[in-house]
C-alpha cells in the first residue's frame, strides 16, 4: 500500500529539522501504519489486530506493546523508527 504523497516503496520523503515538531506531528501521525518505512502490508496487518491504525498511534506506544505483536526485533525496531530515531 501507498500513497501519492510518498511514492513508497521507491519514494522518499524529507523532512528539514528546521521546522517545528508539531507540524511534523500534524503530517506524519495521521498516515496509516505501512506508510512508515519497514511496514510492509503483511506487518500493517498485525499492527491494526493490535490496535495500531497510525503512525501517531506507533509513536504512543510503548516497547512492549510494540514488541507484543512483531517480536523483539522488528518491535524495537519500529519503536525506534515512529520516533524519528
Amino acid at each position: 500500500m501507498g500513497t501519492d504523497i510518498f511514492a513508497k516503496p521507491k519514494g522518499f520523503f524529507s523532512f528539514p529539522l528546521e521546522r517545528p515538531v508539531e507540524e511534523s506531528v500534524k503530517i506524519f501521525w495521521p498516515l496509516p501504519v505501512e506508510e512508515m518505512h519497514g511496514v510492509s502490508e503483511k506487518k500493517g496487518q498485525r499492527l491494526r489486530r493490535a490496535g495500531f491504525k497510525t503512525i501517531g498511534d506507533l509513536d504512543q506506544a510503548s516497547l512492549a506493546e510494540l514488541i507484543g505483536p512483531l517480536g523483539t526485533s522488528e518491535g524495537t525496531k519500529l519503536f525506534y523508527l515512529s520516533r524519528g530515531i
